[in-house]
């Protein structure tokens, strides 16, 4: 393989550029973003952390987020193609129709396995998005909270780099670990669903970057990017629809809010139109 150091910031702006032909391409390569949804399983079953008989949400919040050990929590199993447990830690309603169609949305939309979305003109030369299911994830387990105050603090192996803030997703021996917070400043419930469709993507699928012989870019920094782009511009399409927006009003707040720096990825009409309307996990 090459070894292709990108710096990001070569990225800023001129990707926008290509972003329109880059999303037509994706268009092509979805057949399976308008697939039904499954169906509501089991009710929750509230946790009570201080029980001396240990279930499986305890030992989950022990293992991977004890800092949240002495909050109130509730297990939700859903019906999903990979196994996927949330622990409610809000201590608010949790909508789980919603949080299954979410993620049984996302985990169709590449069913014929990765899919070339298009490519983005560097300084350095042209590097290509590719998008897929995330590889050798045998279960999921998303932590859900109404605030920021208390978040783990373990790393996010996307970008190891920064610490959790009020997203984040790590990966253990084949699980997805997953936290979801509001980010400060914006209603707690809607920013809190907002990151939840983010974290979901994160841990679903896996995004990269290639040059244009398709050899994978070495450079972590540009991975990095390559996911936060895709899964943070799908998340802000799942935001929109979460707040009843058009097509119209969601291309223009797409426009108004950049992604480190970039243009966000922009979904055509029809893959707009196919995110399921229920989608806000805590409402």
């Amino acid at each position: 393989m090459k070894e292709n150091g990108r710096n990001i910031g070569n990225l800023k702006k001129r990707a926008t550029l290509r972003t329109g032909a880059l999303i037509a391409s994706a268009a092509l390569m979805m057949p399976g973003c308008g697939g039904n949804s499954p169906t509501a399983s089991e009710s929750p079953t509230p946790i009570d952390i201080t029980s001396s008989t240990r279930t499986d949400a305890q030992s989950a919040v022990q293992k991977y987020f004890p800092e949240a050990n002495k909050l109130p929590a509730e297990e939700i199993k859903l019906n999903t193609i990979t196994p996927t447990t949330v622990i409610n830690l809000s201590g608010e309603k949790f909508n789980q129709e919603a949080a299954e169609n979410l993620y049984g949305y996302v985990e169709k939309l590449f069913p014929e396995g990765a899919a070339k979305l298009g490519s983005f003109p560097t300084d350095n030369g042209t590097i290509v998005l590719y998008v897929g299911a995330r590889p050798n994830i045998s279960e999921r387990t998303h932590f859900l909270s109404d605030n920021n105050d208390t978040k783990p603090s373990w790393k996010s192996s996307i970008n190891p780099s920064v610490a959790v803030q009020f997203g984040g997703t790590k990966f253990d021996n084949g699980a997805a670990i997953s936290f979801s917070s509001p980010q400060p400043g914006q209603p707690s419930l809607l920013s809190a669903s907002s990151t939840f469709a983010v974290e979901a993507c994160q841990s679903t699928l896996s995004a990269i970057f290639t040059d244009t012989s398709g050899e994978l870019i070495k450079d972590p920094t540009t991975q990095a990017f390559a996911q936060e782009l895709w899964c943070n511009s799908l998340g802000m399409a799942m935001f929109t629809k979460m707040e009843g927006m058009d097509y119209k009003t969601y291309v223009g707040y797409r426009d108004a809010h950049p992604i480190l720096g970039n243009s966000p990825l922009l979904f055509t009409e029809s893959q707009y139109n196919a995110i399921p309307s229920n989608i806000q996990v805590l409402k």
